[in-house]
């Protein structure tokens, strides 16, 4: 099966998930935020500022400071002690 041919059997299920994920968040955010500006400086409408600061994390930095605090595993401490590289 030629690229061609993939990318035309699975570009329109594509582009629809696309859509209905864009439809999706602006039902939820335009409500959401007409919500927040009319109820401004209510303890509701600060405290999803936490969630938003958390998911705007790049996951690539989440992955490296968790990798960088957990301990090695055997598998990589056992090739360094046999001189493996």
């Amino acid at each position: 099966m030629s690229v061609r041919t993939e990318l035309a059997q699975y570009l329109p299920v594509t582009l629809e998930l696309i859509v209905l994920a864009m439809v999706i968040s602006l039902v939820l955010a335009i409500p959401g935020g007409v919500f927040t500006a009319y109820r401004a400086g209510d303890r509701w409408t600060r405290s999803p500022r936490l969630t938003f600061v958390l998911i705007g994390i790049p996951s690539f930095r989440d992955g490296a400071s968790s990798h960088l605090t957990s301990s090695p595993s055997s598998s990589t401490s056992s090739r360094h002690r046999d001189g493996c590289r």
